[in-house]
């Protein structure tokens, strides 16, 4: 270390050992010292728990609201203007686990498409069938549909279902009341 004098002395010394002039008065330069910055390892270890986390919330929150959408069993969606909803059951007379078996009834069942028609032929509304709903051990069998966002195209429309006749409906029976469906007496 040296002096204001320009004399050398050891690093322990307070006071120069030629002049006798104190060393503690010489501004001390504090050395820099080295900055590390964080390593890629240290974002990777920041980065993945918070990244996990995120993914793993959007995917719960997804489920519920996917679980939600189908609790119901029927598909839907929001009506938009110019359009109705159309909801209501779809049933048969024989139980549902045979209803499988019998040729009759093959065609009805869960997720089965179903449309609407304005009364011109155009499709103005499509879903799918919901899960079934066996009402005892002989029947009746009864499905759940729910058509939103049906286009609002005159008074007269049509319920079409695999290979059934077309049910015939008027709007006003549409909105204020669930339709109900029997396919052993409809048209």
């Amino acid at each position: 270390m040296q002096c204001p004098n320009s004399h050398q002395n050891p690093a322990t010394a307070k006071f120069c050992v030629e002049c006798g002039c104190p060393l503690s008065q010489i501004p001390f330069a504090p050395q820099a010292s080295a900055r590390t910055r964080p390593s890629g390892s240290f974002w990777v270890g920041l980065l993945v728990p918070i990244v996990v986390a995120l993914v793993v919330g959007a995917g719960g929150i997804w489920l519920v609201l996917r679980d939600d959408d189908q609790s119901s069993g029927a598909s839907r969606a929001e009506p938009t203007v110019g359009s109705f909803l159309v909801a209501g059951t779809v049933q048969f007379d024989a139980a549902c686990d045979s209803a499988h078996s019998e040729t009759y009834y093959d065609d009805i069942t869960e997720g089965a498409q179903v449309t609407v028609e304005s009364a011109t032929g155009e499709v103005v509304g499509l879903a799918t069938l919901g899960k079934p709903n066996d009402l005892g051990d002989s029947g009746p069998c009864e499905f759940t549909f729910s058509i939103a966002g049906v286009k609002d195209d005159g008074d007269i429309y049509s319920f079409n279902l695999g290979r059934r006749p077309p049910y015939q409906f008027n709007k006003s029976d549409a909105e204020s009341l669930a339709l109900s469906i029997d396919i052993d007496s409809a048209n």
